[in-house]
């Protein structure tokens, strides 16, 4: 039975990219965990990327490792302005 749902190990994460960072720069990574029984479906925890902001130069700026957490870049050119 799914009785908890995950939670973030904290309530928010900052990160930061220096400009100009090429595709596949580490960020961050996100922990969450889940009460539930870790060996079951329910207990299993993955990450997804909802939506990002801003959506400039790209809507897609961002990649999320949906098993470990990692955060990394997929678009080139980001820039500060």
């Amino acid at each position: 039975m799914n009785d908890n749902r995950p939670e973030f190990i904290n309530q928010v994460y900052n990160g930061s990219v220096d400009e100009g960072s090429k595709p596949g720069t580490y960020v961050m990574t996100v922990t969450a965990s889940d009460a539930d029984d870790s060996t079951t479906a329910n207990g299993m925890v993955r990450y997804r990327i909802v939506t990002q902001t801003p959506q400039s130069p790209s809507q897609n700026m961002f990649t999320i490792n949906s098993e470990t957490g990692d955060i990394v870049t997929v678009a080139a050119g980001l820039d500060r302005e």
